[in-house]
């Protein structure tokens, strides 16, 4: 029964990885063929603002929170 469960819990934290990189095209893109807000305009794959602006927007938030966590490390 212990046996099971360890298995599961180590199953589980190696598949978080392989979540994270399945998740990054949506992370990305916001959608993996259609604009979300307007499902007539051109595919967002093909919209390179629309794309700098995703990753601009993630890497933004990624700073501030590794901004945060370093504050309070130093505090």
């Amino acid at each position: 029964k212990h046996i099971g469960t360890i298995a599961m819990v180590l199953v589980v934290t190696l598949l978080l990885p392989v979540l994270f990189i399945l998740m990054l095209p949506s992370l990305i893109f916001g959608s993996l063929f259609y604009n979300a807000t307007d499902p007539t305009a051109e595919p967002i794959m093909n919209n390179n603002a629309a794309i700098l602006e995703n990753i601009n927007e993630i890497a933004f938030s990624i700073n501030q929170i590794l901004g945060e966590g370093i504050d309070d490390v130093t505090q």
